[in-house]
């Protein structure tokens, strides 16, 4: 492995353990009045800030890591038809499947503390989910941590006609660990699964959008699950 590769290695270790750090003291304040009332806020700017400093002191930007924004209205418009059409159509292979283990797995967990919501909670959840978990997470996972991987290990294999690597299955890992040491939830590690599509749909489209309406889908598909199966 050379200097190179190492770097990027190092600039991974300690972009993921400084926003574990900060999400982990964060998370433990949560009772804190003024933390709990900022905590929705605060996640998607630690995911944020920190791959953020990370490439300005490396003189990069988040372009290189299919982070950006189109220039003009119409120009948004033709690149997003693409990822939603992927999300939607991965999702319509994905969810029927999916809900069938969440039912199966529901029989022999009991999670306890389901919330029943309304119609109206969940237009907000829906922005919620996209915007403040989805996105941020996407960013930080399958922009940054991806991009930086993709460099020390290149694809190598073709998954339905996408190049993938091995760092789709390490970055997966790590979303599955960050997920688990927040609270120790052993079924947190669950993530892993998806993990694997976020980061094929990474690939194949170069950038995050698809990943990320994806992500926000599964996490509105599972509360929907809840509300019937508990």
């Amino acid at each position: 492995m050379d200097i190179y590769q190492k770097k990027n290695i190092r600039d991974v270790a300690i972009v993921y353990i400084v926003a574990l750090v900060l999400l982990k003291i964060f998370y433990e304040l949560r009772k804190v009045t003024v933390v709990e009332s900022v905590l929705w806020l605060i996640v998607p700017l630690v995911f944020f800030l920190v791959p953020y400093f990370a490439l300005r002191w490396r003189g990069e930007r988040f372009a290189a890591y299919g982070v950006s924004l189109p220039e003009k209205i119409k120009d948004a418009y033709r690149e997003a038809r693409p990822a939603v059409r992927l999300a939607f159509y991965t999702a319509l292979v994905t969810f029927p499947p999916f809900a069938f283990i969440f039912w199966v797995w529901s029989r022999f967990i009991h999670f306890g503390g389901i919330m029943k919501m309304t119609p109206l909670a969940w237009v907000s959840i829906l922005v919620f989910q996209f915007f403040y978990v989805a996105l941020p997470e996407e960013l930080f996972y399958r922009g940054y941590i991806l991009g930086k991987l993709n460099k020390v290990w290149p694809p190598v294999l073709s998954v339905l006609k996408v190049p993938v690597g091995f760092g789709i299955l390490f970055t997966a890992v790590l979303f599955a660990f960050g997920h688990f040491l927040i609270n120790f939830s052993p079924p947190r590690l669950g993530v892993f699964f998806p993990a694997l599509i976020f980061g094929w749909m990474r690939e194949k489209t170069g950038g995050i959008l698809a990943s990320s309406i994806y992500h926000a889908m599964c996490n509105i598909l599972v509360l929907a699950l809840e509300q019937v199966f508990f």
